[in-house]
């Protein structure tokens, strides 16, 4: 097939590293690909000596200059397919499939309402949670929708050992056998790191010297950011955290931690905690969202309400102290993510998407006929 992605975010973030991991493992399997994404993209640097052919846009719609020059070069292009990937990108891609006749598939990667979810021919969820927001939210009929997971980059956080261990503690000026937790992601309300920050004096109790590691983006200038350091102070905690910001090393920096926790208000899929278990790092998830389809309690993971700090710390101490039981958690995560979560499992779902939305497109002709 010839497929063409459509990606309008520009810093790295989950959409971003699941194209770029999409888009290697169709060329693997002889597909034609085609990037379409915006200047100065972090995935345009990263497929830049891919031999990719790969356009810039703005995915600007008014005036309409720019959607009817990609238009032309995309009926130039033949393309069977078009797939596309947050919400500017989405919005041009049914825009283009309009102006084109090329079919559309477009892939939630959060759950927010927007009409354009109505006009494309497929809309893949990355979970059954963002399955259920699309059909009964977005109105999207269920057969225009398949839930499809994100790609989880198995082979890189596969890469631990002692040593790269041993270095990112060191790095992060950690003592020998000091019990260390983290959260990953971008330092939002939705991600929930002021609950975690409820959660330290009880876990101080059993581990005083605890430290918590908040790795992602965050700005000193937001509200969120500025709660978090005002409950830091008020319960004299801040030495207890560390701040290490946007990292491109993740794969690295979670080995330097005994449990990954994802205290997350909202989460469509929790893409950090299937990355936590690809690296083997036990994970304690909020029960919310599209957690709790992959972290299954005793088995993947632990489950905690995210607004419950006092049951947060007893899941997080239970996995830090129970020896057996991450051990366990990691065969069985190792074993879901190879099962459901490879490239290779994810990609013939994706391929069985397009072949479906060309089909139904194919349909739709012959009946106008």
């Amino acid at each position: 097939m010839k497929i063409l992605q459509l990606i309008s975010g520009q810093a790295v973030n989950g959409a971003l590293v699941h194209v770029d991991l999409l888009t290697r493992e169709l060329l693997n399997r002889g597909h034609e690909v085609q990037l379409l994404c915006k200047p100065r993209s972090w995935i345009w640097r990263r497929l830049h000596r891919t031999g990719i052919v790969k356009k810039r846009s703005t995915f600007s719609r008014f005036p309409p200059g720019e959607l009817l020059r990609i238009a032309k070069w995309v009926r130039q292009e033949k393309f069977d397919v078009i797939h596309t990937h947050m919400s500017s990108a989405h919005f041009f891609g049914v825009l283009l499939r309009s102006l084109t006749g090329v079919p559309c598939v477009a892939t939630a990667h959060t759950s927010h309402f927007q009409l354009h979810w109505w006009f494309n021919d497929l809309v893949i969820a990355n979970s059954e949670s963002t399955r259920e927001f699309q059909e009964k939210k977005n109105r999207v009929s269920p057969d225009r929708l398949m839930t499809i997971p994100c790609f989880v980059d198995l082979h890189k956080f596969r890469q631990t050992s002692p040593k790269i261990r041993q270095l990112v503690r060191s790095e992060l000026r950690l003592k020998p056998g000091q019990p260390t937790i983290g959260v990953i992601g971008a330092v939002t309300g939705r991600k929930g790191q002021l609950e975690l920050v409820d959660a330290i004096p009880e876990l101080i109790k059993e581990f005083p010297d605890l430290k918590v590691v908040f790795i992602g983006q965050f700005e000193k200038d937001t509200n969120y950011y500025k709660k978090i350091r005002q409950s830091l102070f008020e319960k004299d905690l801040f030495r207890r955290v560390i701040w290490v910001g946007r990292r491109n090393n993740v794969h690295e920096l979670i080995q330097a931690l005994d449990v990954c926790v994802v205290p997350s208000l909202k989460e469509p899929l929790g893409l950090c905690a299937l990355e936590a278990m690809a690296a083997g790092v036990p994970v304690a998830a909020a029960k919310v969202g599209g957690l709790q389809e992959f972290v299954k309690e005793g088995r993947t993971g632990l489950l905690f309400d995210p607004q419950d700090p006092k049951q947060m710390a007893e899941k997080i101490v239970r996995l830090i102290r129970d020896e057996s039981m991450r051990g366990t958690v990691k065969e069985n995560s190792f074993q879901l993510l190879d099962n459901h979560f490879s490239p290779q499992v994810i990609t013939a779902r994706i391929e069985n998407a397009y072949l479906r939305a060309i089909e139904m497109k194919t349909s739709q002709l012959r009946r106008a006929a």
